[in-house]
């Protein structure tokens, strides 16, 4: 007889996995004392091989399944089952964050702050908090802070799977003002006046303010020494002092400001040399109108006078020895060259010569129209005659008008008087100002519109001895809305009959409106004067007896 003996089974037992921090792989370790369970018949043997402990995941995490490789059978009458049912717990590596980056800043309108760091661990989202320090007042905000100040940032990194999140210690850093030149704007005066100090001011310019910020005014005070009312003409150095620099949208607490002063420039005042007016008679000699020339100076200052005044003055006119009486307008004009002073300069202002006006006539012209239009009154330089005009002078134009009476469309064909008007003469060398202008009218002549008449045709007729034709058309240009109507009658060059024999228009007009219009008569005319039919009458036919014919 014979049978199998089959190897008994061993496991190991005694074991426990050991829970880890985790580091990024699947290694696991072991503790207790391994020992072979199953042995029989009191056999015991000595746990051997070399074991190897894996977790199932190297994530964090509990209750992870352990597996155990290595051990070997002590025996060949046994088979080894490697441990099973072993768990332990992965937990979470701990990380580090550090803030890094410059710790001082220069303000530039701008968000800024460190914003870097090194971390260690997780590689979680890196967020940064922002707080002012000291007696800078900032509450913590993601936000970079602007304005200028003492500040701290600290970075966090987020939690990972794997890692704790963490918190760097405090980062101090500072925005430092940013340098902000202000220049108060050269100005000026005039001799005998001040200028007055005061907020509120744009005269100045600025260099360095950031981010398109801009400062809406300043104080602007001016040193005594230039801005007295008796300080004489002259550049005053840094007369003019900027400060207190505010509105608009920059911040100075933002700004090391510095203010730069102006200067201010007296300038002379301007005194008006008025050359005195004179009444003279027509033909006046020129060298005894200018001989006679004097002024009156005003816009002294400061309780001056003609005595700060130097040099004289020259004259000249416009006047001339033919000037005409009725002539406005002369004038006589200082030469003020010729004078000095040392805080004054000086505006030469016209005197007037007077001279009578003298008598003009302007006389419109007569004119016409066609029936039914109208005329366009406006300036022109034909449509009239002049008498009176001295020294050859001319007019340029008058404007002519005419009266709706005679300038109405539907006004009937005549003569018009007075309807034609004129005014407004200019340009030219005459000055309407040197003349005592009389108008005089003109007359307006309607005359009758002119129609034709549109594919006008000459009726062909039956021979009936006359020449008499008639002819048919439609009128064109009749206006107004007039009722118009032709009478359409011409001649043929013979009554014979005919084929296009040639016929000559004479027709004419009907209508309470005829009068108005003439009619262009058409040529080229032709018709047709066909043959008259004849009958034969007067006849019976008599009756006869069957003969066969």
């Amino acid at each position: 007889l014979t049978a199998n003996i089959t190897a008994a089974l061993l496991t190991i037992i005694g074991l426990t996995a050991n829970n880890k921090v985790y580091d990024g792989t699947t290694a696991a370790t072991l503790s207790g004392t391994a020992a072979y369970s199953g042995l029989v018949n009191g056999e015991t043997f000595t746990v051997t091989g070399t074991p190897t402990a894996t977790f199932a995941s190297a994530n964090v995490g509990t209750g992870i399944a352990v597996t155990v490789t290595g051990y070997t059978t002590p025996s060949s009458n046994y088979t080894l089952t490697q441990p099973s049912g072993l768990t332990a717990n992965i937990t979470k590596a701990s990380s580090t964050i550090t803030a890094t980056g410059s710790t001082s800043f220069t303000y530039t309108g701008l968000a800024q702050g460190p914003n870097t760091s090194t971390v260690t661990g997780s590689t979680g989202a890196v967020t940064y908090t922002y707080s002012g320090t000291g007696s800078t007042v900032y509450a913590a905000t993601a936000t970079q802070p602007t304005n200028v100040g003492t500040y701290q940032v600290i970075a966090k990194v987020a939690a990972t799977a794997n890692y704790d999140s963490a918190f760097s210690s405090p980062y101090a850093f500072t925005i430092n003002p940013a340098a902000l030149t202000i220049t108060a704007r050269d100005t000026s005066r005039v001799y005998g006046s001040t200028l007055t100090s005061g907020a509120g001011s744009i005269r100045f310019t600025a260099s360095g303010l950031q981010n398109g910020q801009t400062i809406g005014s300043v104080t602007l005070s001016y040193s005594s020494n230039g801005n007295s009312a008796t300080d004489a003409v002259g550049v005053y150095v840094n007369a003019v002092i900027a400060s207190a620099a505010t509105g608009g949208t920059f911040s100075a607490s933002n700004y090391s400001i510095t203010y730069v002063n102006g200067s201010i420039t007296v300038t002379k005042k301007s005194l008006t040399i008025t050359a005195n007016n004179q009444t003279v008679a027509y033909g006046t000699a020129v060298t005894t109108v200018t001989g006679n020339g004097s002024y009156t100076a005003t816009g002294f200052v400061n309780g001056e006078n003609t005595s700060v005044i130097s040099g004289s003055v020259t004259y000249t006119t416009s006047y001339t020895a033919t000037t005409a009486v009725g002539t406005a307008g002369v004038t006589i004009t200082p030469n003020v060259s010729g004078l000095s002073a040392t805080n004054y300069s000086f505006t030469g202002a016209n005197g007037t010569i007077t001279i009578g006006k003298t008598n003009l006539t302007i006389t419109a012209r007569d004119t016409s129209r066609v029936y039914g239009s109208v005329l366009t009154g406006g300036s022109t330089t034909t449509r009239f005659t002049s008498s009176g005009l001295l020294n050859g002078e001319t007019i340029g134009s008058v404007t002519i008008a005419y009266s709706a009476t005679g300038n109405t469309a539907t006004d009937t064909v005549r003569v018009y008087t007075g309807a034609v008007t004129a005014s407004a003469a200019t340009g030219g060398t005459f000055v309407a100002g040197n003349y005592n202008i009389t108008y005089v009218t003109g007359n307006l002549t309607v005359t009758p519109k002119s129609l034709t008449i549109t594919t006008p045709v000459a009726s062909n007729k039956v021979y009936d001895g006359t020449t008499t034709a008639t002819i048919t058309g439609t009128l064109s240009g009749i206006v107004n809305s007039d009722v118009i109507t032709l009478v359409g009658t011409g001649s043929f060059a013979n009554a014979s009959v005919g084929t296009a024999k040639s016929v000559t228009a004479n027709c004419i007009l009907s209508g309470t409106k005829a009068s108005s219009y003439t009619l262009t008569q058409p040529t080229g005319l032709t018709a047709n004067i066909t043959a008259a039919l004849l009958t034969i009458i007067g006849l019976t036919a008599n009756n006869k007896v069957y003969d066969g014919t």
